[in-house]
Parts: structure tokens; sequence; C-alpha cells
């Protein structure tokens, strides 16, 4: 996932950095409040960004963006060098260079990406019903919340 965002940026940093560090993250998240089988709230964001760290002449540079394409992706690696010609001149940092986790750790189902937002609400609604329906001496369910949500980070 996102193997080509960090390939573009590692063959521009190639021959510009000492060494280069990329952080991606990714998430989104939704919910749904439900009070008398009405929808109260909706709410859904997206958000994804890449930042890198670049060490050039022992100093070290920072960058961000949320823009994704290739130009962008050049300005960060650049503004992370300018960056780095104001830095301290602290310790050297020296980046360690793990290998890639090839394993497919199944945390994540993608079929749950694909439960449409109706359901989503519909079962928010059958939730607040059977609340009420479970036993008589329930008069009363303030709400009913359904959410969801995924991160994805990589280095």
């Amino acid at each position: 996932m996102y193997t080509l965002e960090f390939k573009t940026i590692f063959a521009y940093a190639k021959d510009k950095t000492d060494e280069i560090e990329i952080l991606l993250s990714a998430a989104n998240s939704f919910s749904v409040k439900i009070n008398k089988q009405n929808v109260e709230s909706f709410n859904y964001a997206d958000s994804k960004g890449i930042g890198v760290r670049i060490v050039k002449d022992e100093k070290v540079g920072y960058a961000y963006t949320e823009k994704f394409d290739e130009e962008t992706f050049k300005l960060i690696v650049d503004e992370a060098i300018k960056n780095a010609k104001y830095t301290e001149d602290d310790e050297v940092v020296i980046m360690e260079n793990y290998p890639e986790i090839t394993d497919n750790l199944n945390v994540y189902s993608e079929s749950l990406d694909k439960v449409d937002v109706l359901d989503k609400i519909q079962l928010a609604k059958d939730l607040e019903k059977y609340a009420k329906e479970a036993d008589k001496r329930v008069f009363n369910v303030p709400y009913a919340v359904y959410a969801d949500g995924k991160s994805y980070s990589r280095i």
C-alpha cells in the first residue's frame, strides 16, 4: 500500500540526501448517532499525510504534506534539505534500516470497507429499536451509535 509514493520519494532523494526516512499515515472514521429512529448526527473524516526526515551534511531536516502528487513529494524533500541548514549541530542522527515486513498480519478485513453507509445507519436504528424491545422496563434509549474507523501507518 502506497508503495509508489515511497519509491517516488526515495528515487528523488537518493542523490540529494545522506539518509532519508519517510512516514506515511492515513485514517478514516465514520459515526452515526440515532435518536428516536432519526439521524441526529453523521460524521465522516478522511485524512492522509506523508512526511520526510532527512540527514544532509550531519544535519536533520523535516517536511510534511497532505497533498499526494509527484511534484509535492519532490517539494517536501527539497524543503527538508532546506530546513536541515537551519538546525543545530546536535548529535548525528542514525536512522535504522530495518527490513520490510512482508508477513501478512491479517489484522483487518477489507470486506468491512464494502459495508454500505445506509446499512450502517440501519444497524444503529435497529440497535436502538432492539434495546427498547429487550425489556418492558426500558422506556427510554437516549441514543444509539454506530462508529467505525481504520488507520494505516508506514515508515
